[in-house]
C-alpha cells in the first residue's frame, strides 16, 4: 500500500532535522583547538542540593586554569591553578561526577549556579 503524502513529508522532515542535528554536533566537535570552549553542562541533578552538577570545558594544550574563572552573573569562581589539556570537568561534588564523565574532574572551590 503506498504511503500518503503527509506521512512521506513527515518522514522527510524528520530526516532533515536529524541530519541538521548531526551536522551541528559535528561542527561542535571540530571547534578550534586553540580556543577554550564549554562543551557540556549537566545542571539540576536528582541529588539533594543539585550535588553532582558539572560542566565540561575543552582547553587548548597547556591551558593554565589560573587564567580562567566561571561566573553566573552573581558569583565568580576560579578554576584552580593546574595546567590542563583537552576536556576537563568541573563540579562541586567531584566524587559524584567522576561516575558520569570520562574526563578528569576538578572541584569548583565555590558554589556556581548552573541553572
Amino acid at each position: 500500500m503506498p504511503r500518503s503524502r503527509p506521512a512521506v513529508a513527515a518522514r522527510l522532515l524528520a530526516l532533515v532535522l536529524l541530519l541538521g542535528s548531526a551536522a551541528a554536533l559535528g561542527a561542535a566537535a571540530t571547534a578550534d583547538p586553540s580556543e577554550t570552549t564549554i562543551v557540556e553542562v549537566y545542571p539540576n541533578t536528582n541529588h539533594a542540593g543539585n550535588a553532582g552538577e558539572y560542566l565540561v570545558v575543552e582547553f587548548p594544550d597547556d591551558g593554565d586554569l589560573a587564567e580562567y574563572s566561571l561566573t553566573d552573573g552573581k558569583t565568580t569562581t576560579p578554576l584552580g591553578d593546574d595546567t590542563v589539556s583537552g576536556a576537563v570537568a568541573f563540579s562541586r561534588a567531584p566524587d559524584l561526577t567522576r561516575g558520569k564523565v570520562a574526563h578528569p574532574v576538578y572541584e569548583l572551590p565555590e558554589h556556581f549556579a548552573m541553572a
